[in-house]
């Protein structure tokens, strides 16, 4: 299980009880209180239990838009929420935090492709589709976006997930 801690902003490898590094997305805790996603502006929740994007709609079209991202996507997504809002991550450390720490191999091309994803499936739901950008020899960064951690538990998506397939 990965742990996030929002009070000093560090990540740390969990470990399974048999030693095994888990390969499910991040699990966060900020004191007491559990984070379970974040809201990107006021219409973005990203679900990081059940690794789902959700468009939230407001008024009379109660129709929210869903799409269910992969485990290596919805970690390098947290990640960046948390360590990347206005800064730059590192591509070191996003290959060590993502990749390493889930027992994947890491490389730059792999990271690109699954930015590259995210980007696209971020912009299914009306954000840009530059949302993670590349800063030249440096790292990756968000910018531009009010990104707020959603405490307690988000128990299933509002609607039903598009999972791409017909």
């Amino acid at each position: 299980m990965w742990r996030f801690s929002l009070k000093s902003i560090d990540i740390r490898k969990g470990m399974r009880t048999d030693g095994a590094v888990s390969p499910s997305p991040p699990m966060m805790k900020s004191r007491d209180t559990e984070v379970s996603g974040f809201l990107v502006g006021e219409e973005v929740l990203v679900n990081v239990h059940h690794r789902v994007l959700q468009r939230l709609t407001h008024g009379v079209d109660r129709q929210s838009h869903t799409v269910r991202l992969g485990a290596t996507e919805m970690r390098l997504l947290a990640y960046l929420l948390l360590h990347a809002n206005g800064k730059v991550a590192t591509y070191n450390k996003i290959l060590t935090t993502v990749w390493v720490h889930a027992g994947l191999v890491p490389s730059y091309p792999r990271l690109c492709r699954v930015m590259q994803g995210v980007n696209s499936k971020l912009s299914q739901l009306g954000l840009s589709n530059a949302f993670i950008h590349t800063v030249r020899n440096q790292g990756c960064c968000i910018e531009g976006y009010v990104i707020t951690p959603v405490h307690g538990g988000i128990k299933e998506p509002l609607s039903p997930v598009n999972t791409g397939r017909m």
